[in-house]
This record gives C-alpha cells, structure tokens and sequence, in this order.
C-alpha cells in the first residue's frame, strides 16, 4: 500500500511544475513582430502586447476615440477563462488589423509553443502557433500606457507591460476590453 501512495505522490510531484508553467508569461507571435505577455488577473487571464517590432496605433478600433492609441499595453487576449481539465483557457481575441474580437482558445502544445485559435464561426477558424520568450528585448521607443489617475496629487507611474508585476498589468486594464 504504501508504494502505491509514494508512486501516486510522485506522479503529482512530476506533474505539477508542468501545469505550474501554463501560459502565463512573455510569447514571440507567429509573424516574429510583436509579444504577448499573459498575466492572470483574478483566474482570468489576459494578455497584453508587451513589446512591438515597429510601434503601430490601434487604428482600427471600432471606438474612434481610442484610434490614436498605441498598440503597446492593448490586450489582445481578453477574459479568457480555464476549461475543466485546466488544458485550455477559452475567451476573445482582439484583432487589431480589423478592430474585431473573435471567441478563441489557448493551449500548450509543449513548454515553449503556446497554440491560439481564433474563430469567426466555427467551423471558420485560424491556429497560429507562439514561441515562449525567454528574455525580452529591448522595446522601441514608444510611448508608455499609464493607469487611470488614483488620486489628483499623485500621477500615475507608466506601466511597462513586459516588466511590472501582474497586479500592476491588470489594474491598467481598463476601458471597454475589461468590461468582457
């Protein structure tokens, strides 16, 4: 009986730092232009452009007020939430190139390849793949987002997405995206 225990707790100790590693953290997209960095905000997880090759604005948001924004700090992956075996996370993805969000799924393929499948309808789906970002390069100069002002005699401090810790990334998520 007891090696059956010890083989049992053993499995579960070989398992856990492979689910610990989830998809939380910095991916390189497909394309090789762009980083995502996935944060858990309260069992949900987001995910924020945390670095751009070239800087871009959201030009194609539907909201023509948030036009002008840039690219750097928008989330990207909005809401998405775990199935029951813990293997997926289910959401939104924003599509900056035409303003839209579409239902998607994330998973792990391996510890380094992270699978994002966006869907019009289904059957009408894309899957790219997203490499795991060991360190993060340096960003160009673009401008940082900051969070809504807290108090008039204190101005907020710049969120710098690829760096900050993960409560500081999701109390800068505001606005229409974290209303999902």
């Amino acid at each position: 009986m007891r090696k059956i225990c010890f083989s049992g707790f053993l499995l579960l100790a070989t398992l856990g730092p492979a689910f610990a590693a989830g998809p939380l953290g910095i991916w390189l997209v497909e394309e090789k232009t762009a980083q995502v960095r996935i944060v858990d905000c309260g069992s949900v997880l987001w995910g924020v452009f945390s670095w751009e090759k070239v800087p871009g604005t959201d030009s194609n948001n539907p909201d023509p007020a948030m036009r002008n924004n840039p690219l750097l700090g928008t989330a990207l992956l909005r809401s998405m939430k775990p199935n029951a075996a813990g293997t997926a996370w289910s959401g939104k993805v924003y599509n900056p190139q035409d303003g839209k969000q579409y239902d998607a799924t994330i998973s792990l393929a391996d510890d380094s390849t992270l699978n994002l499948q966006g869907c019009l309808i289904y059957p009408l789906c894309k899957t790219v793949a997203w490499t795991k970002v060991a360190e993060v390069p340096p960003a160009p100069a673009a401008p940082k987002i900051a969070p809504k002002k807290t108090s008039a005699s204190t101005p907020p401090k710049p969120v710098d997405y690829a760096k900050d810790p993960d409560p500081v990334v999701c109390s800068a998520l505001n606005g229409p995206a974290a209303k999902l």
